[in-house]
């Protein structure tokens, strides 16, 4: 079971340089490995991060030598660079596409899978956040496959919550033992990193990992202080630290030989040209510019490779070196640390999104990686979702260096003057400085209803991520705004049919793009407004309508807390965890219902919230909501919850919420719920589809009601030993089911698309 060890046991350690520590002879008398991958001469493994250096600082300082050349001097990491760099392959092209905080940074270097969420540390003064990644961590996995802990030194609050997951596969028992070195206040926490070495140097000699991460945080708190001579102070003393561990793993029987050491970072820091040194957290090109060096028994000797990587690449890579599986993790393994050539990943199709039109007309649209670019492709069926044609790609790449991802893909059919359309959606980051951008394309489905091909418009950016420094009138702060998980729904607004694009912000703000003709104006018609509230955090927002003017949205958010005693001093303290906000609209989007309705009131985080909107039979101006999402049960597992609410005569606000009935009694733990209310010809419906872990896979179930009194019992689509996540719903105007989902082939996180379509809802499927 993981735990967060006090750092007072070990302080007053000696550095290293110079003359070693007498311990060293206690390190000959290891434990017999458990790691290693196959054909691999690494056994041990340790992820090293230097807290928040600029790569400008680090690898790219203009006043270094190129690597491998003479003079090979380092004004800030001399030992670093002449030492360790030439022994190793250094990355010099590596980033994060997301916003550059240090928690999500953590987080997505640990699971190879990035995780949104607030740069919020374990405990502030103002409250506990309980934010945990989503996707198993490499301590996970390492120990389900070895028996054995990992182990951890850090000095940042942020990385506390580092040490497991909330995935149903994951957890607690399975997360990693962290030493915390607390750096206080004031300027001491400046040489914090001297008390990490030393603890870093006890857990060697008393607990002997297999696989480790340490972080030296100094460097991050000292950019922060503003002054450029204690941030240097800070990296110079870094570089010793970092050299003396690597020494100390080199100089012990155990280790030598056959340890594999990964030293990069959380973040960069900005540019000069936003702001400077003192700050991070956007995605100007200082705060993605991350180091990143491998050094081991595998990896060639100075090898500097140029190509673009990505940060959520080196959970995968720790994986393949220590040889265990990490499924969820969905950055590549970085071949050329193995001395192995690049690989083109082709078959990598993730997130489907499925929109129907009449009665065989199916469209799926999905991520999918093609020769190391990740990109927005809709598949087309004419035959009830049974066979697909080839994706069409809709994202374009202007031959930027960013322009290398597109994510998130959304499909919306609706009619407009008699005439069908289909409207996709995605976030690419497609943009020459690499901010995001939310990109539109639109087909006419005339020509295809009658047998031609579906030809799409040119595609236009209606909405865009804000630079550190830009807008500053909007009152958004100087780390911008990070697009995030849109939706997209169709309403009437005042001017007739109207689209609606609601899109989560990074920090602070969840913005609406509104068109009155389909985007088809190139976006430069469209409105724009900001959600009003002061809500800290949103994520994952869903919509759905009615045909009038009236918008409901659900959201999840970390910012209010739940008071609840932590310590057992029967205080009431502030819990942040995320819960599910609902808010509406009476006019289309131009204005919402304030305060926010609280949907939960969890002390687990509640995730992956859903929303629809069902008229109630016989009565033509009811309506009820559902909403449904993913909660921790009294035992901690994670089960599908629903709520309803009736609404008012005409809809508007709801008149109360039901109490929240449990969809699932899943043993290990049920994600990703999505459901859909459907008005086919053959009446009303009310799906439900979802992800159950409880075959140590993943399995994607579906439920139907007609009414929402009463649900189906679950049927089984997938029933397969691959791990089946993330389903998508639409339902043909005959009532005909389509369900797809995203399907892991293997342990290094291959996957692809699978679907199901069906007519009537069959007996429970038994499962040996």
């Amino acid at each position: 079971m993981s735990a967060i060890r006090s750092h007072s046991r070990y302080k007053n350690r000696r550095t290293l340089s110079g003359t070693f520590l007498s311990l060293l002879f206690v390190l000959g008398l290891a434990a017999p490995s458990m790691g290693g991958g196959q054909g691999l001469a690494t056994e041990y493994v340790v992820l090293m991060c230097v807290d928040g250096i600029r790569n400008l600082e680090c690898f790219k300082n203009a006043d270094a030598s190129p690597l491998g050349e003479t003079p090979s001097y380092h004004p800030y990491i001399p030992r670093i660079w002449s030492e360790m760099a030439p022994t190793g392959t250094l990355y010099s092209n590596c980033v994060t596409t997301e916003a550059s905080f240090t928690t999500p940074g953590f987080h997505t270097l640990i699971t190879g899978d990035y995780q949104a969420g607030p740069n919020r540390a374990r405990r502030e003064n103002f409250g506990f956040f309980d934010n945990r990644a989503e996707a198993p961590s490499i301590f996970e996995y390492f120990k389900k496959a070895t028996g054995r802990t990992a182990w951890g030194v850090i000095n940042k609050k942020n990385s506390l919550l580092a040490d497991y997951s909330v995935h149903p596969m994951g957890g607690k028992d399975l997360g990693a033992n962290f030493v915390f070195v607390d750096p206080g206040r004031g300027a001491n926490r400046y040489q914090s990193d001297t008390e990490v070495f030393s603890a870093v140097v006890q857990v060697i000699e008393d607990e002997q990992p297999d696989l480790m991460f340490i972080n030296y945080g100094a460097v991050d708190l000292s950019g922060h202080s503003g002054s450029h001579d204690t941030y240097v102070q800070a990296i110079q003393s870094a570089d010793t630290y970092v050299a003396d561990t690597w020494q100390l793993l080199q100089s012990s029987p155990k280790y030598q030989g056959k340890t594999t050491l990964i030293l990069t970072t959380d973040h960069g820091r900005h540019s000069d040209a936003y702001g400077g040194f003192a700050s991070h957290g956007g995605m100007c090109p200082g705060c993605r510019d991350l180091a990143l060096l491998v050094i081991g028994p595998d990896t060639p000797e100075g090898q500097v490779v140029s190509r673009r990587t990505y940060q959520n690449d080196v959970g995968s890579t720790i994986g393949r070196f220590m040889g265990f599986e990490t499924p969820f993790a969905t950055g590549r393994i970085l071949e050329e640390a193995f001395g192995l050539p690049a690989q083109e990943h082709i078959l990598l199709s993730r997130k489907p999104f499925a929109a129907s039109e009449g009665d065989s007309n199916v469209f799926m649209a999905l991520e999918r990686r093609r020769n190391g670019k990740q990109q927005m492709h809709v598949g087309i069926s004419r035959d009830k979702g049974e066979t697909f044609t080839a994706a069409l790609n809709l994202s374009s790449f202007d031959g930027s260096e960013y322009a290398s991802v597109a994510k998130d893909p959304l499909l919306l059919v609706n009619r407009r003057n008699g005439t069908d359309l289909l409207q996709a959606f995605w976030l690419d980051l497609a943009d020459s400085e690499g901010r995001w951008e939310l990109k539109h394309r639109l087909a006419d489905l005339t020509q295809f209803q009658q047998g031609a091909e579906l030809s799409f418009n040119e595609e236009v950016m209606i909405a865009d991520s804000i630079f550190e420094g830009e807008r500053v009138t909007a009152g958004l702060y100087n780390t911008g705004l990070i697009l995030q998980t849109p939706h997209v729904v169709s309403t009437r607004g005042p001017n007739g049919r109207r689209e609606i694009v609601v899109t989560a912000g990074q920090r602070f703000t969840m913005g609406f793009r509104f068109s009155d003709n389909a985007f088809a104006d190139g976006g430069q018609g469209n409105t724009q407004s900001m959600f009003p509230t002061e809500r800290f955090f949103f994520y994952e927002p869903h919509m759905a309508t009615s045909d009038k003017q009236d918008l409901y949205v659900v959201w999840r958010d970390i910012f209010s807390p739940v008071w609840t005693d932590l310590n057992g001093d029967s205080i009431l303290d502030p819990l942040h965890n995320w819960d599910v906000f609902f808010s509406s609209s009476n006019d289309g989007g131009e204005t919402w219902t304030l305060p926010a309705v609280r949907i939960t009131r969890s002390l687990g985080a509640t995730l992956h919230p859903c929303i629809a909107l069902a008229p109630i039979e016989g009565l033509t101006k009811q309506h009820q909501l559902f909403v449904v999402y993913s909660d921790q049960d009294s035992n901690g597992i994670y089960q599908i919850y629903m709520r309803r609410a009736l609404l008012a005569s005409g809809g508007g606000t709801p008149i109360s919420f039901t109490p929240a009935v449990a969809m699932t009694q899943s043993t290990v733990g049920a994600w990703y719920p999505q459901i859909l209310v459907d008005r086919p010809i053959s009446g009303n419906g009310i799906h439900l589809v979802y992800t159950d872990f409880a075959h140590g896979n993943g399995d994607i179930l579906y439920r139907f009601s007609d009414t929402g009194d009463q649900f189906s019992p679950p049927l089984n689509l997938s029933d397969s030993p691959e791990i089946s996540q993330k389903p998508t719903i639409t339902v043909m105007d005959d009532g005909r089911k389509f369900v797809a989902w995203e399907s892991i082939l293997d342990g290094t996180g291959r996957s692809a698309i699978r679907h199901k379509s069906f007519t009537q809802v069959f007996p429970e499927v038994e499962r040996e």
